[in-house]
């Protein structure tokens, strides 16, 4: 059984952040020495039949007081993962001798995933392979995965789930993009479950919050060695290509990265970096032909300027693979070829996909992926890490590579 410190947050961060979903929280403490007694018997570090150290070696392991380990006992007893022999001596209860505890092996994957279809190609496609690499993860320690839609109609039953404390919680991206999501999220955290937050989507105030532990893209990487490998075929006048994004998405950490990376690898390259081109997404697109003839000219009106004149673009950045098609469509209709100048790339690699591929064969030169089973997988690892008392007191920030894919 390792050693664990003292995760405990000051009572006034605890009401400040307050606990909008669930009655009042026990003291933190409680809450952090139950998660880790919990996670060290799922994870057979206590075995079945051993006996559980005196009540002052759990104390000083936990960094608790006496009082807080016989409160956590007296829980994991009526959980029945544990039982008295006499008033000294516990022990961990045969796995055929407890009572159900689903729960005390199960992850909490917050996401939209499986109530309700999402929009579009790409983010239903990243968002699964995301929550494969959540659930292969899960699987391969033994655990359970249980969905949480972020559903206001959903609200009495994950009040419920939160009080019955899940061994950890796993916010995937789209479910923070929500009122309902954030006051899940403050609940989760009040009650002193770990949670573990994927955050390329969030913005940097939120990412700054230490109650939780965030899993990220690595997008300042991505954009840089796509960049890189642009200026190493000789292209100096490049270029991004943007979906004019509103407020709150522009403010999107992954964006302001994205843009970063860029711009390092412009200056490292020699080359001047130039603004994003923003283009406009027609909301009156219904899957047919005319409707992407429609978009493929109004791209067009925000390319011309780039692609004319004395010194035109030699590449053109395209910010996710579900624009390809209609730009390069937007790139022939003005004389250039995609696949020559401007020599045309995408991101996310799900441009095989994209609905509108049948409309324009275009094969991208490069993309870029994220590897977001690999980003499921490190939710997972933190997450498990946080709840069997192995990370460290501070919050950590883990970043997942991303893979340059040339020549697709």
């Amino acid at each position: 059984m390792p050693e664990a410190d003292d995760h405990a947050q000051p009572e006034a961060q605890q009401k400040a952040h307050g606990d909008a979903l669930a009655p009042e929280a026990p003291e933190v403490p409680t809450n952090r020495a139950l998660n880790q007694l919990r996670a060290w018997i799922v994870a057979r570090e206590l075995l079945p039949g051993s006996r559980l150290p005196s009540e002052r070696e759990l104390a000083r392991r936990l960094k608790v007081t006496r009082f807080v380990v016989r409160a956590v006992l007296g829980q994991l007893e009526g959980d029945g993962l544990i039982r008295s022999l006499s008033e000294r001596i516990r022990v961990v209860a045969d796995e055929a001798q407890r009572s159900p505890s689903v729960l005390a092996e199960t992850v909490a994957v917050f996401t939209h995933l499986s109530s309700r279809p999402l929009p579009g190609e790409g983010p239903p496609r990243m968002l699964q392979a995301l929550y494969f690499g959540v659930s292969a993860a899960a699987q391969a320690h033994g655990l359970n995965v249980l969905i949480v839609p972020p559903e206001r109609s959903a609200m009495a039953r994950i009040q419920r789930l939160i009080a019955q404390r899940p061994l950890a919680w796993i916010f995937l991206e789209d479910a923070l993009l929500t009122e309902v999501g954030r006051s899940v999220l403050d609940a989760v955290c009040a009650r002193g479950i770990p949670a573990v937050v994927y955050g390329d989507v969030l913005d940097a105030a939120t990412l700054d919050d230490a109650r939780f532990d965030v899993v990220s893209s690595d997008q300042h990487g991505g954009s840089y060695a796509l960049t890189t490998w642009l200026i190493g075929r000789g292209h100096t006048r490049l270029a991004r290509f943007s979906d004019n994004p509103g407020a709150e998405r522009a403010s999107q950490v992954w964006r302001m990265r994205r843009e970063q990376g860029y711009r390092d690898a412009c200056r490292d390259g020699g080359i001047a970096a130039r603004p994003a081109i923003e283009g406009a997404r027609l909301v009156d697109g219904d899957g047919s032909r005319e409707a992407f003839a429609r978009q493929v000219r109004a791209t067009a009106g925000f390319l011309l300027e780039h692609l004319s004149g004395r010194e035109p673009l030699e590449a053109l950045m395209v910010v996710s693979d579900g624009l390809l098609f209609d730009v390069a469509g937007a790139c022939r209709l003005l004389g250039a070829d995609p696949a020559v100048r401007p020599a045309l790339v995408g991101y996310d690699n799900y441009w095989m996909g994209v609905t509108e591929r049948r409309f324009d064969p275009f094969t991208p030169l490069a993309t870029v992926d994220k590897d977001l089973h690999e980003v499921g997988a490190a939710l997972v690892r933190l997450a498990l890490a946080r709840a069997g008392g192995d990370a460290p007191r501070e919050r950590r920030v883990l970043t997942v590579a991303q893979r340059l894919v040339i020549e697709v």
